[in-house]
């Protein structure tokens, strides 16, 4: 087991320094490359994942139970077995990473934009937050997110919310066509989608949250990503949470990587940022570059305690 995180850990950052020597790498190396520990707990999680195949167990309707390292899980009638193991990797190689934040988590209020299935929600409730509050748009993800979710729904320590985050408040088009792969339900630019779902804006949501402030926003939301920053402008200014997004979901990632940053600094927070997932892609403008797929966004801090609400 030693020996194979040895070798992993060894290749990433070794690609990493080769791309970077090739000046292909502007965005993961230095602070913004992953550190050595993240590496060491990210690759043994990776490990720890393929320690324990995922198998379906039961058939119930339009839902499938799973079994996994991470516990069961159901899911949406059709979703394949990689699908699942590909949701318990990302959780177990700390993809969304929140470790930085006080006491790991507990009594924190953290965002899920994206929620799919429930597998964050589900890692994040071990950390004993406040509260986890799931974004989920698609109805077939949303109907497992309440099964997955049952025990802590039950509990008050986490809230569904079926709406997509977005920079407004209304419908758009959405496309659930893939049930082979439940995560790539997204909102149809082209208006093509086979159905219209509801979307919101963090920033017209939050008074109705029933939360007193925000520390942590998640979002895996299949290109949406800065849409739904722009309907958070005033929620990251106001409670400067840590904001942990995926990039990948475009047809160019690299670029869609560095309009999230962009945006992130438009806010004049101080934010820096730290990458949690990164892979060598062939971009469509900039060529093979080492590219971000998910970025974890941390505030400067401050001597001045945030505003309190009004």
């Amino acid at each position: 087991m030693r020996a194979k995180a040895l070798a992993w850990v060894t290749y990433r950052r070794t690609l990493r320094a080769l791309y970077t020597a090739a000046g292909k790498n502007p965005l993961v190396r230095g602070s913004a490359a992953p550190s050595m520990d993240f590496e060491w707990r990210s690759v043994n999680g990776l490990l720890a994942s393929k320690g324990e195949p995922v198998r379906r167990i039961k058939c119930e309707s339009d839902f499938e139970l799973w079994s996994t390292c991470f516990g069961q899980l159901w899911t949406p009638f059709g979703a394949t077995q990689a699908f699942v193991a590909q949701v318990v990797a990302e959780m177990n190689a700390l993809v969304y990473d929140f470790s930085s934040l006080r006491n790991n988590g507990a009594g924190c209020t953290i965002v899920d934009a994206g929620a799919n299935i429930g597998a964050f929600a589900l890692w994040a409730l071990r950390f004993r937050p406040k509260l986890v509050i799931c974004f989920e748009p698609s109805p077939q993800n949303a109907a497992c997110l309440r099964k997955n979710l049952a025990v802590a729904l039950s509990m008050g320590s986490a809230h569904v919310i079926e709406r997509g985050l977005w920079d407004s408040t209304g419908t758009v088009s959405f496309n659930t066509m893939c049930s082979a792969n439940p995560g790539a339900h997204h909102i149809a630019d082209n208006g093509q989608g086979n159905l219209n779902v509801p979307v919101v804006s963090l920033d017209d949501i939050f008074s109705d949250l029933g939360v007193d402030r925000i520390d942590y926003i998640k979002m895996d939301i299949e290109g949406a990503e800065q849409r739904a920053i722009r309907g958070a402008r005033e929620v990251v200014k106001r409670f400067r949470p840590e904001l942990c997004i995926a990039t990948e979901h475009t047809a160019d990632p690299y670029a869609n990587t560095l309009g999230v940053i962009q945006q992130i600094n438009d806010l004049e927070m101080g934010y820096s940022y730290r990458v949690t997932e990164a892979h060598a892609y062939p971009s469509p403008s900039f060529g093979r570059v080492m590219t971000p797929y998910s970025i974890l966004f941390t505030p400067r801090a401050l001597d001045d305690p945030v505003e309190p609400p009004t």
